[in-house]
Parts: C-alpha cells; sequence; structure tokens
C-alpha cells in the first residue's frame, strides 16, 4: 500500500511539473494604450468599467469602448520590447481581445481580437512565422493577417 501511495505521489508530482513546463512555454503577451482621446473607457477582465488613460496595459477579454467624438490607439506587444500591431479604434466602438500570446522557444505569436461595433484601423507590423495569427472577428466575418499589412475594419449596428 506504502509504495502504491507512493508511485501515486511521483505520478502527480511529474504531471505538475510538466504542467508547469508547458504554462511558462507561452508567454502572455500584451496591448497598450499608447493614446486616449476623448470618453474612452475599459473594461478590465474581471472588473467594473473604468476610464481609459494613455499607458494603461490590457490583457485577453479586456474590453475598450469609444464614445462619439472619441478614439484610442493600441500596441499590441509580443513581449516586453516587440510591436507586433498597431490598433486605432474609432468612435463609437467596441473592441474586445479575445486572445493575446507568444509561445516561446516556437517564436508564434496568437492575436485575436473581436470589433463587435465602429471602426479600426490596423497595421501590422511584421511578418509573421510559421503558425502565428493575427486575426479580427465581427459579427459577419473574420479577417486573418498572415504578414506585414495595413486593414481596416468597421461594423454597422443594424437599424
Amino acid at each position: 500500500m506504502e509504495k502504491r501511495l507512493k508511485a501515486i505521489f511521483i505520478i502527480v508530482m511529474m504531471l505538475g511539473l510538466a504542467l508547469t513546463a508547458c504554462a511558462t512555454a507561452q508567454e502572455n503577451a500584451y496591448a497598450k494604450l499608447s493614446e486616449v482621446r476623448g470618453s474612452v473607457e475599459i473594461k478590465k477582465y474581471p472588473g467594473k468599467a473604468m476610464a481609459a488613460t494613455a499607458g494603461l496595459v490590457l490583457h485577453a477579454r479586456d474590453i475598450i469602448r469609444t464614445r462619439g467624438d472619441s478614439g484610442a490607439i493600441l500596441e499590441v506587444f509580443a513581449d516586453g520590447t516587440e510591436l507586433v500591431a498597431t490598433i486605432e479604434l474609432r468612435e463609437n466602438s467596441e473592441l474586445r481581445i479575445i486572445e493575446l500570446m507568444k509561445k516561446s522557444g516556437a517564436n508564434t505569436y496568437d492575436n485575436l481580437l473581436d470589433l463587435a461595433l465602429g471602426e479600426a484601423m490596423i497595421k501590422v507590423h511584421k511578418p509573421l512565422a510559421g503558425k502565428s495569427r493575427f486575426e479580427v472577428k465581427t459579427p459577419t466575418s473574420f479577417i486573418e493577417a498572415k504578414g506585414k499589412t495595413s486593414f481596416s475594419v468597421s461594423v454597422e449596428m443594424e437599424k
């Protein structure tokens, strides 16, 4: 019985180490508000909405909302120094950050944004290597950038 408990304990410890290694193999990327103009609010996950300020760091599941005559510029970083994309969010827009992640060792990036309403001008600054993704989802479309590019996405409210 004691040998069996030791074996179970060793297996559980090895699984814990393996899960820790997997978790450290993925680095959380982030986005930073580099410019805020007018009335912009952020809903940090899992918190309440608050006024946006330049320099605020955003992560997966955060939401950015701009009101009339307002806007924001987000810079998406794969790590502390590597700028992947710049997003200009126009007035009356709502953007949810679904996923921002850099997988270390593989030099692979996963970036998924959801534009629910409004307009965003997006500039991807570098070619994406391997299985890297930079995707923008809307209620009616799905856009994937494969390389260094600029594009605009807009979603209008149904009347």
